[in-house]
Formats: structure tokens, C-alpha cells, sequence
């Protein structure tokens, strides 16, 4: 990786306890050289509205002030990730299954070589 790679994440819970922050936590530990990963919140009352633009609109949708700002991306669909058992793979705000730290690590080496590719 010749370039460090900054990634960042929004987290949908705010509790400080939550399963999907702990995966963040976890994440973090386990990204590679070279790679930061960075929790990021939106302002209070405010959605994140992206559009995939390779889908087609209607004629409606494309003079909606709504659609003024694109956002230009590729999706990382190779695998997903997901961890059934959360409840028992997380001990004291980390995932600490063996198991599931590994599906972990090996789901943002996948999103980590996608995102170099896209450069």
C-alpha cells in the first residue's frame, strides 16, 4: 500500500455499549499498517441521504432539490458480515470470539484491498 488509507464509520447506536460499537472498537485493533479507521456522527436530527448513481431515476426524482448533491461511488458487495451471536462473541465492549474476530479481520481486508483498488 504505498498511500495510508483513512476509512470512516458511522455507527447507528449512540449507547456507548452497544454491539455495533464494540465491532468498531474491534475493527479498529484490527486493521492493518497503513490503515486508520475513524468514528465519524452526523449532527443531531440529520440522515446521510446517498444515492447509488447507477441506478436509473424518474424524471420526478431528477428535478427534486433533494438530488442536488451526489454522491459518486462504487459499492464493496463481496461479502457481508454478520455476526448472529453478537450477544455471546462480545465480552467487555470487544468481539472476543476467536471465531468471529477472525471473520472479522478477514471482512476489512477484503473492503481495505477494495477501497486501494478504487484509487
Amino acid at each position: 500500500m504505498d498511500q495510508p488509507i483513512e476509512l470512516v464509520a458511522i455507527i447507528g447506536s449512540l449507547r456507548a455499549d452497544s454491539f455495533n460499537r464494540s465491532i468498531f472498537r474491534t475493527a479498529q485493533d484490527l486493521v492493518g499498517d497503513g490503515v486508520t479507521l475513524t468514528e465519524v456522527s452526523l449532527p443531531s436530527g440529520r440522515r446521510c441521504r446517498c444515492r447509488d448513481t447507477r441506478r436509473p431515476r424518474s424524471s420526478r426524482s431528477a428535478r427534486s432539490p433533494r438530488n442536488i448533491h451526489r454522491v459518486q461511488h462504487e459499492t464493496f458487495y463481496e461479502s457481508s458480515l454478520g455476526i448472529p451471536t453478537a450477544h455471546e462473541a462480545i465480552t467487555d465492549g470487544e468481539v472476543s470470539d476467536p471465531a468471529v474476530r477472525e471473520q472479522l479481520k478477514a471482512w476489512i481486508v477484503g473492503f481495505v484491498e477494495f477501497v486501494a483498488a478504487q484509487r
